[in-house]
Parts: C-alpha cells; structure tokens; sequence
C-alpha cells in the first residue's frame, strides 16, 4: 500500500514539473512574438502616430498582466510541488521501518551582509539514511516583506513568521549563492526521539500551526528549533555554564561588530531590560551561540551516564568572498564629533557678533525630533522587548519639533529662550544622571547630547545678554 501512494506521489511530482515547465516555455515566447510587429521595439514609436497609441497601451497592459499571471502561475505550482514533496516525505516514512533510519542535524548558517543576518539563521534537517528519498530542511525563519504593513507591524513587533519545509539542496544553494558558510551538527538522538521530532516538525508547517509571533530575544529561529528538539528527548539537556555578567546588549554589539551605524541604531532602541545580565538560555536567541552550546552539551541516559549531544559537526557549504555592503563611510563617533567643531566655531562666530544663528538650531531640533520620534513610539506602542525601557526618550522624543516653532519665532525679536530655558535643564538632568542611569549609553550619544546642551546655554547667554544691552541702551525719562 506505501508504495503504491509512493509511486502516486512520484507521477504527480513529475507532472507538476512538467506543468512548471511548459508554462514557461509557452509564455516567454507569446511575450516576445507580441513586440516583434515593431521596429527595434520601440512600441511608443509607431509610424502610424497617435492613431495607434492606445493599442500600445492595451498590448503593454495585457503583457503585464500576463507577466502577473505568469508568476502567480509559477508561485502556485511551486507550492503544489512543495506541499507534494512534504507528502511523499511523509508516506516514505514505512511502517515497518519507522524511526530506525532518521538522522536529525541542527543546521547553522552564518552571519550574512544584511542586518537581519548578522546573527546567523538556525534550522533542522531531517535526513534518511537508507535512501535518497527524505532530505528536508525544516526553517522558521520565513516571512514575507510584501504582505500589508510589514514595516508598520514590525515597529510594532507584530511580524508574523512561517515554519516551512524545503528541500536541502535548495535551502543550502541560497545559501552558497550569498557566500555565506553552512555548518551540519548531527544529534546524538535514539530514533523514538528522531521519529517524534519529525513528526512535530511535520505538525508545524501544517497551515493552522505554521505561523508564530516573531520576537527578536525570546521567539525566533533559533529558540524555536531549541524548543521543539528539547521537547521531543527523553532526557534533559545540560548546557556549559556561561559568565553571568553578559547581557543581550552585549550580544547585540558582538554580532554587529564591524557594522558601527547598524549597532548604534539599536542602542537608540534597546532599553535597560537588555543590559539586565541574561542567562545563558536567553543568549540563545544567537543561533551561533546556540550551536556552540549544543556542540558542548550533554545529555545524562537512564542510568547517569553523560555523553555528548553532538557526534558530528562539518561544514556542508564553505563561505566564499561577496561583495560587502557598504556602510556610511565616517563612523557615528566621527560624525559627532565633526558636528562638535562645526558647533563650536558657530558659537564663538556668535559670541563674537552677539547675535544667534538660528537655523542651525533649528537643524539640530530638528534632527533631535525626528530621530526621536522611533524611539518613543517603539516605547509607548511596540511590543519589542526592551524597547519600553529606553531611557534615551528622556531627550530622544518629538518635542524638539514644537521647538521649532519657538526658534523661528525668537528669531524676529531675538528672543529664544522660550524653548531652551526648558531644554537646558532637562539635557543637563541627563547628562548628570547617565553614571547613574542602568542603561548604556553611548559616547557618541553623550557628546550629542552635550552639543545639544551647548547651543541651549548659548541661546539663554546670548538672551540675556541682548536684553541687557537693549536696557542700557533705553533713554532715562526725566524725572
């Protein structure tokens, strides 16, 4: 009876892809046979004239759709395949012989160009070792960047991920493309455990069970795979112990090393909670950190005896040289302090005129106001983790804008201090508070928040200092 659903599946997998096939090889033609009534394809250059502008026009809107069909076409009959593939894998599982040829591996991929790769990715293979006819990669680590509000629901940590069944070679060739290096770790697993973490795995990319809430530290694709590998052994795992004093933050600097503007970015919307020391489970949201615990871990059998949870680590795709992405050349520190000198020689240029050069702080409010407005609104409405104890919002917040109001204002009548005698304190609060603050901050946040400082002071000196020359200058009235 397997075989007979075995042979089943291996003719719809054959027409499938022969139904892939065809669709492209009678597309592609019908598109370039409808331009060749042009010269050079040039459609828009007719010698009919005008006359025939609006047929262009239809065949340009009747090629696009078909373009679209094309690939809804092509995306429909590749899930088709997927979801018969996952099928056959499942029927080539035999009764008889379930469980007793199932390796399961723990797939590593290192850190790639992209922010979201910086950390690595994290994922589980599933092989049959008597036969070429199971080979999967189960990843959770999907999710789609055109559906609706992506980047709304991810500010406000509402992305939704999909667990997936590939095939290896296509998931390890995505892989090799990007230059990116693959490491296999084979788990030292009794084939009860390895039939039922398959079987989970199969129950997770189910339609009703493949999405979860995506969070960045405590639900991702690499706690995702600890989890369900945990939850399906016998016994329990014991990792190496780890320094208590590492925090999520320092994790976070770790794997951005090398990337100067991407780790100040997420300094500017990590709160205190991920300089809280974090135990070693919670540092596994790394999947790096992850297979080096796994590689060093133990596993206590029945009778007490330890061995290692990992009987094999190789590399399957070896790493090779990409093109880097390039960064902002001048690092956050060096762009403050640039800022800084251009600062100061605008102060004493002031100090010397007795006069403000107003739109330069209404630059800098605004600068401070829209950068700001990211960190408060992941505060008040994200459900990050972290994020909601960020004591940068302190000078980091959209008042600044309402700021400006006041500076151009001031500037008709020299008067600026309106915003400032309000600033001033607040910064200099801050500035006061950082040794005390259990939150890192960085240097480079510090000498922009002393800049900051700076130009208040010398608004409020520069005021007062023109009030009092416009009071000496006043005539007496008689008395």
């Amino acid at each position: 009876m397997v075989r007979t659903h075995t042979y089943i599946y291996n003719i719809r997998t054959a027409l499938i892809y022969l139904w892939t096939i065809l669709i492209m090889a009678l597309s592609t033609p019908l598109c370039a046979q409808t331009a060749t009534g042009f010269p050079n394809g040039q459609l828009g250059k007719s010698p009919i004239g005008q006359a025939e502008e609006a047929p262009i026009k239809q065949l340009e809107d009747a090629r696009a759709k078909l373009t679209d069909r094309q690939r809804q076409i092509k995306s429909h009959v590749e899930k088709v395949a997927q979801q018969a593939m996952i099928e056959n894998a499942r029927t080539r599982i035999d009764t008889t012989t379930q469980g007793k040829c199932l390796q399961i591996s723990l797939i590593t991929c290192g850190p790639g160009q992209e922010i979201y790769e910086y950390y690595g990715h994290s994922a589980i293979r599933v092989l049959r070792t008597d036969s070429t006819d199971l080979d999967l990669i189960f990843n959770y680590g999907v999710f789609d960047f055109q559906s609706s509000n992506f980047i709304l629901r991810f500010a406000l940590g509402e992305t939704d991920y999909l667990c997936v069944a590939q095939s290896t070679e296509a998931f390890l060739d995505h892989y090799r493309r990007k230059g990116i290096y693959v490491d296999e770790q084979i788990l030292n697993v009794t084939q009860t455990e390895a039939q039922r973490i398959f079987n989970a795995l199969m129950e997770n990319i189910k339609p009703e069970n493949c999405v979860y809430r995506y969070n960045v530290f405590f639900d991702n694709c690499a706690t995702r795979v600890r989890n369900i590998i945990e939850d399906n052994l016998n016994n329990k795992l014991q990792y190496p112990s780890r320094p208590t004093e590492r925090s999520l933050r320092d994790a976070v600097h770790f794997y951005s090393r090398g990337h100067q503007w991407s780790t100040f970015g997420q300094d500017l919307l990590l709160g205190s909670e991920a300089d809280i020391p974090a135990t070693g489970r919670d540092l596994q949201f790394a999947p790096l950190i992850l297979a080096l615990d796994f590689g060093n871990c133990v596993v206590l059998d029945n009778i007490y005896q330890p061995h290692f949870f990992v009987t094999k680590t190789h590399r399957i795709v070896e790493a090779s040289p990409v093109s880097t992405a390039k960064e902002f050349p001048v690092s956050p520190m060096a762009t403050a302090i640039i800022l800084a000198l251009i600062v100061g020689g605008v102060t004493i240029f002031e100090f010397k005129k007795k006069r403000i050069v107003w739109p330069l702080d209404t630059v800098l409010l605004a600068i401070q106001g829209i950068s700001g407005a990211i960190p408060t609104f992941m505060y008040f409405f994200s459900t990050h983790p972290t994020v909601d104890s960020n004591w940068l919002i302190w000078i980091l917040n959209p008042l600044p804008l309402i700021g400006i109001y006041w500076q151009v204002k001031g500037a008709r009548k020299q008067k600026y201090y309106a915003y400032h005698i309000v600033a001033a304190p607040v910064i200099a609060a801050f500035l006061i508070a950082t040794r005390s603050i259990p939150q890192y901050i960085s240097g480079t946040m510090i000498l922009l928040a002393f800049i900051l400082l700076i130009r208040s002071l010398t608004n409020l000196i520069m005021y007062h200092y023109t009030r009092k020359t416009r009071v000496a200058r006043k005539p007496k009235t008689l008395q």
